[in-house]
């Protein structure tokens, strides 16, 4: 509701209309909300006002994101050539040699546990 309609509605009400109630017009206590306060804010329920875009601005967005698009299209595909020289470990970039065992022996002497454990779980009955 606009304030021009508010400010009458309010005046109506101020002259003693009967189809109003007595509190739209008559604040008895701070607790009361005036009209006024309730018509301005904006509830929950409604939806927000959608922002005034520049017509031109959009249409500069809309331009710059079709040209993106259409350089895009013009980048030929990969070979798979390419793909595989990529991927390709580089021994000059990162030079490491490795020398030694395939796995792990076993530690002499080392007592090794059985894999059994001390169960704590507490048992409620």
């Amino acid at each position: 509701m606009n304030t021009a309609a508010c400010n009458t509605l309010l005046q109506v009400c101020r002259q003693g209309s009967r189809s109003c109630p007595p509190w739209l017009w008559r604040r008895e206590s701070h607790w009361q909300t005036s009209l006024t306060v309730r018509t301005t804010l904006p509830m929950r329920a409604e939806p927000k006002k959608k922002k005034k875009i520049d017509p031109k601005r959009e249409q500069a967005i809309r331009e710059r994101m079709r040209k993106k698009l259409k350089k895009l299209e013009k980048i030929p595909p990969e070979s798979e050539d390419l793909y595989n020289a990529a991927i390709l470990c580089d021994p000059e970039l990162l030079p490491f040699e490795n020398r030694g065992p395939c796995y792990t022996p076993p530690i002499p002497h080392h007592n090794a546990p059985d894999g059994k454990y001390n169960d704590i779980t507490k048992v409620h009955t």
